[in-house]
């Protein structure tokens, strides 16, 4: 059996997570000006061309400047521990907890001559992982949140899945074109399932296992999968969009080469969801793996 170990990756499903925190109103540390006051919209985009929906409230009440950062699920916001405007150049931060630790949040902005965009930079850091982000915001009223498909909730996956994968043979990730069933028990009442892969790939038998835990607070998920040929795959997943989630896998190094997984998970009905995979190896462009669809069966 073939020798590998886990790598420290790239955690930007973690870059979604902000959860309600008690603070006091941030101080402004210098002149304000009017055009910087209200409630901003726009996008965080990363290098892969992934943009997530972002939006920033900047207040002034008796002199004192807060604000609030929200998330990527409805009703959840953070409120500024921090903003500041010097040169021209607006800081804005803020420290929040998740389930895995802390995770600080803080953008760079300058606004445009119109006053209408403020652009810049997202930073998020959490513990040694320190992840840049381009942002684009825009003055502008909330628009209407479309309703979800589903709940999500660990009892979506409970069950049992019947499947159909179509991809290529590409090791260690993949063993091909194969079909099975995918059978999910959730822990008692805990937000945690364990999963049971039986199926066939060119006549042949395999098993893999699974488990799945949901952090219901943040939405978010995490995902340990044994493969067939013993290898180890960990991702933290966002679920903050009812209709998709998306992650990425912790890479593993493998025959002297590191390999990335990326998935995207959309769900289609109660009954009926379809994975697109895709994989990057030492460091280079993701490209594409195979895809699937999945049936509950009950």
């Amino acid at each position: 059996m073939r020798q590998y170990t886990t790598a420290v990756g790239e955690l930007h499903t973690l870059a979604l997570i902000v959860v309600m925190s008690a603070t006091s109103p941030a101080v402004l540390a210098q002149t304000t000006e009017e055009a910087y006051l209200g409630t901003w919209r726009g996008t965080a985009s990363g290098t892969d061309g992934a943009a997530t929906n972002v939006a920033l409230t900047l207040t002034n009440s008796n002199g004192l400047f807060g604000g609030m950062m929200s998330g990527f699920t409805t009703g959840r916001e953070a409120p500024l521990t921090n903003a500041t405007l010097r040169n021209g150049t607006l800081t804005v931060e803020t420290i929040v907890d998740s389930r895995l630790g802390s995770l600080s949040v803080r953008y760079e902005l300058r606004l445009s001559e119109d006053n209408d965009v403020l652009t810049g930079t997202q930073y998020l850091v959490f513990g040694d992982q320190r992840l840049l982000f381009d942002v684009e915001l825009k003055k502008r009223r909330r628009r209407d949140v479309p309703q979800p498909q589903v709940e999500q909730s660990i009892e979506y996956f409970v069950g049992t899945w019947a499947f159909e994968y179509t991809g290529g043979e590409f090791p260690p990730l993949s063993i091909g074109t194969r079909n099975g069933q995918l059978t999910v028990t959730r822990q008692r009442d805990t937000n945690w399932a364990e999963g049971t892969v039986v199926g066939d790939v060119f006549g042949n038998s395999y098993t893999e296992r699974i488990t799945i835990g949901f952090d219901s607070d943040n939405q978010f998920l995490v995902f340990k999968e044994t493969l067939s040929n013993n290898v180890e795959l960990l991702s933290i997943a966002n679920w903050q969009s009812p209709i998709g989630i998306s992650f990425v896998t912790i890479p593993i190094e493998y025959d002297d080469h590191l390999y990335q997984l990326r998935r995207v998970i959309t769900v289609t009905s109660e009954t009926a969801f379809q994975v697109t995979e895709e994989f990057s190896m030492d460091g280079g462009p993701f490209r594409r793996l195979g895809n699937s669809d999945y049936q509950r069966v009950n």
